[in-house]
């Protein structure tokens, strides 16, 4: 029997408000700047380093900074995106493991005659891309 005004199941990826102890560490390690530059916004993500033939996972951390997005694994600089770069930024649900789709950043940067597509794996997708659309603006 349901009461009336009850708010439904919990849903933990959802209602969860309290960080674990190791993503309390994880949060502590982040550094607040990189070359010089404040973060914006930062957080675990997995990097799509692969081709278009086959997807090849990194775990590691994002961070966005007011001229550029860098995906880290450990103290590795993976992948760096300049913002100015960034042509086009979408939230699309892929295949992360088999069976298992998740929301991803899809960004395609253009350099010169190359066009590049980076695809990321970060909780809140949608959040991730109004910050990043948000300092494109600013800058453009």
């Amino acid at each position: 029997m349901e009461r009336k005004g009850a708010q439904g199941r919990f849903n933990l990826a959802r209602d969860n408000k309290i960080h674990s102890a190791l993503d309390q560490v994880r949060m502590l390690d982040m550094p607040n700047s990189i070359d010089g530059e404040a973060v914006i916004y930062r957080g675990q993500a997995a990097f799509d380093g692969g081709s278009v033939f086959r997807s090849s996972w990194k775990m590691g951390q994002l961070y966005l900074t007011k001229d550029k997005l860098l995906f880290y694994q450990g103290q590795n600089r993976i992948r760096e995106i300049q913002l100015s770069a960034i042509q086009d930024i979408n939230v699309l649900e892929r295949n992360w493991v088999p069976g298992k789709k998740t929301l991803q950043l899809c960004l395609i940067e253009q350099s010169g005659e190359s066009r590049r597509k980076s695809y990321f794996s970060v909780n809140d997708a949608h959040s991730w891309r109004d910050h990043i659309e948000n300092l494109i603006v600013k800058e453009g």
